[in-house]
C-alpha cells in the first residue's frame, strides 16, 4: 500500500475549489447553465466522474451547457473526525447546496453509489433547493444476496468505542474490511473497460489515462471518521436502514416514497459492487422515477459516452427540467 501510494498519479482539478467548507471541497467543472451538483460515495474521491473532458459523465453535462459540481470529502479533518452522517449532509452538503442555489437557483442532485443515498436525504430533507434527484449504482436494499463484500471483522471494529479511536479510520483499513482487492480485480476489470472504451466511443478517452487514473482511484480513498463507519456498517450493512425505512436523518426518517423532486435512476446489470438488485429498489420505491439499466459495470455507467448513461440522463434532464 505505501509503494502505491508513492506513485499514485491522481486527477487535478483545472480549477480552484468553488468553495472550501472545512475539509470538504466543491468543485466547478464549468457551464453556466442549469446547475447539477455530483456528491460521490465517502470511501472513494469524486474526480471519477470527470476523469476526461470528451467521455466521462461530469463533462458531458458540462459540454451540454449544464453548471457541474462535484463535491470531494476528503480525509476529515479535526472538527469532522467526530461527524457522522447527518453532520456531513447538515455541515458540509447543505453548505454547498447554498453556494450553488445563490449562484444558479434550484439544483439537480445527482449520486453516485453511496452517495446517491446522500444524494436521497438531500432532496427529502431540502425540497426547496432540489430540482431533481439522480442516483447512479446506488445501493438501497443491503440484505440482497452477493453484497456486500464484507469482511467479518467489519462489525467488532465498528464496535470500538470511539474514545479509543482518536484518529479516522484510514482508507486502506477500509478497503481491507470491505474486501475491495476482490471487488476491484484491477488487471481483469481495466482490461475490460478498455476494450469498451475503444469500442463505443467515437473519441475514446486516452487507454494509458484511463488505465492509470482508475487503477490509482481505486486505491485512492480518503479517511472515514468512526461515526460514518459505524453508521455505514450498522446501520446500512446490518440493520438495513434505508430499505427497511428507519434511517433518520435530522429527525425524518428518510423514505424515497415522499421525495417530491422527479427522478432519475442509472443501474449497471454488470455491477460487482452494487448488484442490480440491491439498486433496483429505490427505483421502484421513487414516485416519479426514470429507470435506465445499461450492460456494463460500476465504472462503465460514469466513463464511456456511449456505454455509460450520459445520453439517457441528459435527455431526462431536458425534460425534467423545462
Amino acid at each position: 500500500m505505501a509503494y502505491i501510494a508513492a506513485n499514485l498519479h491522481r486527477h487535478e482539478y483545472a480549477k480552484k475549489p468553488a468553495l472550501q467548507i472545512g475539509s470538504t471541497t466543491l468543485h466547478w467543472l464549468g457551464g453556466s447553465g442549469k446547475p447539477i451538483l455530483f456528491v460521490p460515495s465517502h470511501i472513494n474521491r469524486g474526480y471519477i466522474l470527470a476523469v476526461d473532458k470528451n467521455n466521462s459523465l461530469a463533462y458531458q453535462l458540462v459540454n451540454a451547457g449544464y453548471a457541474t459540481y462535484i463535491l470531494e470529502w476528503n480525509s476529515p479533518d479535526d472538527v469532522e473526525m467526530h461527524f457522522n452522517l447527518q453532520e456531513y449532509i447538515t455541515e458540509r452538503l447543505l453548505p454547498a447546496m447554498q453556494y450553488i442555489q445563490a449562484k444558479h437557483g434550484k439544483m439537480v442532485v445527482a449520486g453516485y453509489c453511496m452517495g446517491g443515498l446522500l444524494a436521497l436525504a438531500s432532496a427529502q430533507l431540502y425540497p426547496d433547493m432540489v430540482a431533481g434527484l439522480v442516483t447512479i449504482a446506488t445501493p438501497f436494499d443491503f440484505n440482497q444476496r452477493r453484497f456486500p463484500y464484507v469482511a467479518p471483522n467489519a462489525d467488532s471494529i465498528a464496535n470500538l468505542n470511539e474514545s479509543i479511536t482518536a484518529q479516522p479510520i484510514s482508507s486502506a483499513a477500509i478497503h481491507m474490511m470491505m474486501q475491495m482487492p476482490q471487488v476491484y480485480n484491477t488487471n481483469r476489470k481495466l482490461i475490460a473497460l478498455g476494450r469498451k472504451l475503444i469500442a463505443s466511443d467515437t473519441n475514446p478517452i486516452s487507454i494509458d489515462k484511463v488505465f492509470t487514473t482508475v487503477e490509482t482511484w481505486a486505491v485512492d480513498g480518503i479517511d472515514m471518521s468512526w461515526p460514518v463507519f459505524k453508521s455505514c456498517v450498522q446501520d446500512w450493512l446490518q440493520e438495513n436502514a434505508p430499505y427497511r425505512k428507519s434511517w433518520v436523518i435530522s429527525g425524518q426518517v428518510i423514505n424515497p416514497a415522499i421525495v417530491p423532486a422527479p427522478s432519475f435512476s442509472a443501474i449497471a446489470l454488470d455491477d460487482d459492487i452494487v448488484p442490480f438488485s440491491s439498486a433496483l429498489p429505490l427505483s421502484s420505491a421513487l414516485p416519479n422515477n426514470k429507470l435506465v439499466y445499461k450492460q456494463t459495470g460500476h465504472l462503465g455507467l460514469i466513463l464511456s459516452r456511449k456505454a455509460g448513461v450520459g445520453p439517457e440522463l441528459l435527455t431526462w434532464l431536458r425534460s425534467a427540467l423545462l
